[in-house]
């Protein structure tokens, strides 16, 4: 997984890369022109993928049997042959559409992905106050969650922070759950890695603050294979890792006309795309 995701970021800077920041509506460009162009090409996958014939014929099936239970609408046996036939045909019509959306959600998941952590967060700001002054909650907090079968190892986890951030609160470990918190705030603007200890193990994870621009950026680094598809910008911990996930919150982007975030990024690509979608249908004559 880690080897697709790595191939997938390289093709993506390379072919979105240019439009990053192009006239300050960088996100709004991209999305808009990735989602023109992967919705079609979606469509015309779909359209060789499935059986178009057997599509037609289940909704001419369906049509008619419906007018057979409007017309015959006072002979019970004929009406209950009609709603089987119906049923019958409405599972035929399901399969045959989903069957080919399947493969399709593999790409689907990817593009998402990628947007998401281009133009979904933000770096932490730059604390400016005075950290005494601080109150609990006000800071961002680090949770590292072990792995299965490591989960007394929350005991000697270490967390070690780059210069770029500053602990406001202790590293708190629950071994019962096999879970540790603490709470950092940043002092500095730059692109650096949170160091995880475990014995001899030493893990990292990217977090960016102040100014900093960076292309790819997500909150969470997983060891889950699924997961994974949904947070493509770092590698996943390896499956002797002692640490299943480490997770932080990002600010939410400012995207302009668009809803702020990880969520914007989604709609605004649903959005399009799917609009993309129904004229490609009407263009290419696709039976959906």
């Amino acid at each position: 997984m880690d080897a697709l995701n790595g191939f997938c970021n390289q093709l993506f800077n390379l072919l979105v890369g240019p439009f990053d920041d192009l006239f300050g509506y960088g996100a709004l460009i991209t999305i808009t022109v990735v989602s023109l162009v992967f919705m079609p090409l979606s469509m015309l996958f779909f359209k060789y993928a499935s059986s178009q014939k057997g599509i037609a014929a289940a909704k001419g099936k369906i049509k008619g049997h419906m007018i057979e239970i409007r017309i015959y609408q006072d002979d019970l046996f004929v009406v209950l042959k009609a709603v089987g036939k119906v049923l019958y045909y409405n599972f035929k019509y399901l399969f045959l559409n989903f069957a080919p959306f399947v493969p399709l959600s593999i790409p689907f998941v990817i593009v998402a992905a990628q947007l998401v952590v281009r133009f979904g967060f933000a770096p932490i700001p730059v604390e400016e106050r005075d950290l005494a002054a601080l109150k609990a909650g006000e800071g961002v907090v680090v949770e590292v969650v072990m792995a299965e079968g490591h989960e007394a190892d929350a005991l000697d986890l270490q967390i070690v922070l780059p210069p770029t951030l500053t602990a406001v609160s202790p590293l708190i470990p629950n071994a019962a759950d096999g879970v540790a918190f603490m709470e950092v705030v940043a002092t500095s603007a730059g692109g650096e890695d949170i160091e995880l200890r475990v014995g001899d193990e030493v893990q990292k994870k990217r977090i960016v603050t102040g100014d900093t621009p960076e292309r790819l950026m997500q909150p969470e680094r997983v060891s889950s294979f699924w997961l994974a598809w949904l947070w493509p910008a770092e590698d996943t911990f390896g499956g002797d890792s002692a640490v299943a996930s480490v997770t932080f919150a990002y600010p939410d982007r400012d995207l302009g006309g668009m809803p702020d975030g990880a969520g914007g990024v989604f709609i605004m690509f649903l959005i399009v795309a799917f609009g993309a979608g129904l004229v490609a249908i009407k263009v290419f004559d696709i039976q959906i």
